[in-house]
């Protein structure tokens, strides 16, 4: 992997926190986005370029943030689940938040 790559992406993390925060650009749903090429068009969600560095993550494989913040990149906040699993969680955690406002 590209070096300048690397390093490019971890100048964008604030790890003050528990959570690793992505400082760049974030999409509407507020996952980092990072740019992996000279296309201006060409990014990848800065999780899961984060988790990638470590272990390889395939285009269909999905990650959970288990402290619930879409901007963390620190990989132990990440856990590999299904597509089906992830959106069963994401569920859960709306439904318990709707209930937590009433």
């Amino acid at each position: 992997m590209n070096k300048t790559l690397r390093q490019r992406f971890w100048l964008k993390v604030d790890k003050s926190g528990d959570c690793w925060l992505w400082t760049g650009a974030r999409d509407d749903k507020g996952y980092g986005k990072f740019r992996i090429s000279s296309n201006p068009d060409h990014f990848t969600q800065a999780h899961r370029f984060a988790y990638s560095l470590k272990s390889p993550l395939s285009p269909t494989e999905t990650l959970d943030h288990l402290c619930g913040e879409e901007s963390c990149v620190r990989r132990g906040h990440l856990e590999k689940v299904s597509r089906r699993v992830n959106t069963l969680r994401e569920w859960k955690e709306r439904r318990n938040e709707k209930r937590n406002s009433i």
